[in-house]
């Protein structure tokens, strides 16, 4: 039996009754919103990618490489704030030196902010033999007791990853 507050599609239009029940989804056209501005981002700025932490220390870098090299020149730009005793000689000269002081500490800065990243990046030396290949080779041996075939497996599979880590290791990885 049919219950009676079934509101089927008109003329048989599945397609077009599930699409309008999905339009008054919130949900559904929260979904389809969020897709369609995706879509239009990636088309905007095709191949467009956020910038890594290192990328974006490296552009600091250049800033400021390229302030100290002005500073060197003798082009290094005044201070906005000009008073009467900066206009002098000797002060200008001042002004000009701690622009270079400061470029030159911003820079070291930035220097030592990207070493610590390349430290925090770098991996971690391997050991020759790994614990894992070990308690691997243990657990084969125990378990050959019970099951011969699946213990041999398990011996097998350490005493490969034991030469793996060392030929690794010789390698320089």
């Amino acid at each position: 039996m049919i219950p009676a507050s079934y509101e089927g599609p008109s003329n048989g239009d599945y397609v077009a009754y599930v699409d309008k029940l999905l339009r008054t989804n919130p949900e559904f056209v929260r979904t389809q919103r969020a897709i369609a501005s995706a879509i239009n981002d990636a088309a905007e700025t095709p191949g467009d990618q956020a910038a890594s932490p290192a990328a974006l220390l490296r552009e600091k870098l250049q800033k400021i490489r390229e302030v100290a090299e002005q500073a060197q020149r003798g082009g290094a730009a005044r201070p906005a704030v000009k008073t009467h005793s900066m206009q002098t000689g000797a002060a200008a000269q001042t002004a000009q030196g701690r622009s270079k002081a400061e470029a030159k500490r911003r820079y070291q800065e930035i220097e030592r902010e990207i070493d610590a990243k390349k430290a925090e990046a770098t991996p971690k030396p391997r050991p020759w033999i790994q614990p894992f290949s070990i308690f691997l080779g243990v657990v084969g041996i125990v378990v050959s007791q019970f099951s011969p075939s699946f213990g041999s497996m398990l011996s097998l599979m350490a005493f490969l990853s034991l030469i793996s880590n060392v030929l690794a290791k010789i390698k320089g990885k």
